[in-house]
């Protein structure tokens, strides 16, 4: 696999939609004012000729893959995904073919960590039993009892 220098222009292809969102448009605008990679939007009338020079895939698109395997060459040499899992990919393939197959796990854990710790201390405080009194206009006392802590 040839190592890419400095400087080096890459043809980028960007599959899927998780980038089609309000400001993707600018965002990319900014990125290729400050590159000279060259990037590919997924369109249907994607010739094979683009496809083999494509280096770098960000995201999937059913069928793309198989098109560019298709190829008698091609100069594929990464795929990011935009999910943690990739047992979609053939694997198998990418590996012969040393293509670098990157993901995205662990992007979501500190969101997670912190809904967690949320749900579990408004658990503790009550939240939910509040809520629902102050709906019914109930301004009682909490009479939860949490196991393992005193008042």
């Amino acid at each position: 696999m040839e190592k890419y220098k400095w400087g080096d222009m890459m043809k980028v292809l960007i599959l899927g939609g998780a980038l089609n969102h309000e400001g993707a448009d600018s965002a990319f605008a900014k990125l290729t004012s400050q590159t000279d990679d060259d990037f590919i939007f997924n369109r249907d009338d994607l010739t094979d000729e683009e496809l083999a020079e494509v280096e770098v895939i960000l995201g999937s698109a059913p069928g793309v893959l198989e098109r560019i395997f298709s190829l008698p060459s091609s100069n594929l040499k990464w795929i990011q995904a935009f999910s943690a899992g990739v047992d979609y990919y053939p694997l198998e393939q990418l590996a012969k073919r040393k293509i670098l197959l990157s993901n995205v796990s662990g992007i979501h854990a500190e969101p997670i960590a912190e809904t967690v710790f949320g749900l579990i201390l408004g658990q503790l405080r009550g939240i939910k039993t509040a809520v629902e009194h102050q709906q019914h206009s109930s301004w009682e006392p909490d009479s939860s009892h949490y196991t393992g802590f005193e008042r």
